[in-house]
C-alpha cells in the first residue's frame, strides 16, 4: 500500500496558506505539515530550521516530506528607492529570499526521503519580480519586494539546475483577495474592484493543480497560478 503525501507549508495560518491546508486536507491519504513563522523573530527561525527538521523525525515521526510550498511572504514599505530604509530591503531579503533557501536547506534531507518519488519544492513568487514588467510597474513603490522576489527567481531556476533530484519551480497565486493584497494595494493607492482579482480559493487549486502535474520537464520554470508561462 502507497504511503501517505506529505506535504509541509508556510504561512499556513492565514491568507493562501491556510487555504492550502484546508484543501488538502479534503484529500484521502495526505499527511499536512502547517508551519507559521513570528515575523519579529524570523532571523531566530531560520537559524533553528536544522533543529527543527530533526524535532519533525524524532517527535513526530516525519522521516520524508514529498512536496513543501514555501508560501510565506512580507511586504511592506511603499517608497520610493531613493526614500527607503535598508532595513526594508534586509527584511524583505531576509523572509522572502533567504528564508525560502533556508526552508530549501533545512529540509532537504527530508524531501530527498520521499517514498513516492519526485520531490518537489514549490516557492510563491510575484510578477512583481519579473524583470519584464519594470517599465509598466515604474510608478508602483514595490523595490524591496520586487527585488526579493526576483532574486527568489533565480535561485529557484539555480536550484533547479543544481539538484536534478528536485522537481521545482516559482509560480505566481495571482491577485488573490487576502489581507496582505488588500493592506499592499492601500499602501500603493491601488483599486482592487479595478484589478483581476480572484478569491483564494481559485488561487489555491489552480497553484495545487500544477503542483499534482508537475514533474522534472516543468522545473525551473516562471508559472501563474493557471499554468500560463511567465517571463523573468
Amino acid at each position: 500500500m502507497a504511503s501517505n503525501l506529505t506535504y509541509f507549508i508556510t504561512g499556513a495560518n492565514r491568507g493562501l496558506g491556510k487555504g492550502f491546508v484546508t484543501s488538502l486536507l479534503k484529500r484521502p491519504n495526505i499527511n499536512v505539515i502547517a508551519a507559521a513563522r513570528d515575523p519579529a523573530a524570523a532571523g531566530v527561525a531560520l537559524n533553528d530550521l536544522p533543529e527543527a527538521t530533526l524535532h519533525l523525525q524524532k517527535e513526530f515521526g516525519i522521516t520524508s516530506i514529498d512536496v513543501v510550498i514555501a508560501n510565506a511572504g512580507v511586504y511592506y514599505a511603499a517608497k520610493h528607492t531613493l526614500d527607503n530604509d535598508l532595513s526594508a530591503f534586509r527584511d524583505h531579503f531576509n523572509i522572502n529570499t533567504t528564508g525560502v533557501v533556508a526552508l530549501f536547506q533545512g529540509l532537504a534531507p527530508l524531501l530527498k526521503a520521499s517514498k513516492r518519488g519526485n520531490p518537489k519544492f514549490i516557492a510563491l513568487s510575484s510578477t512583481l519580480g519579473s524583470h519584464s514588467t519594470q517599465k509598466g510597474l515604474a510608478g508602483l513603490t514595490i523595490g524591496p519586494y520586487g527585488a526579493s522576489k526576483a532574486a527568489l527567481n533565480w535561485i529557484i531556476q539555480k536550484v533547479h539546475y543544481e539538484e536534478p533530484w528536485l522537481t521545482t519551480f516559482v509560480i505566481n497565486p495571482g491577485y488573490v483577495m487576502m489581507d496582505m493584497f488588500v493592506s499592499s494595494t492601500a499602501e500603493l493607492s491601488l483599486v482592487p474592484a479595478a484589478m483581476d482579482t480572484i478569491p483564494v480559493e481559485v488561487s489555491v487549486e489552480g497553484i495545487l493543480g500544477r503542483i499534482d502535474s508537475a514533474t522534472r520537464e516543468i522545473g525551473g520554470t516562471f508559472q501563474n497560478y493557471d499554468g500560463t508561462a511567465l517571463p523573468w
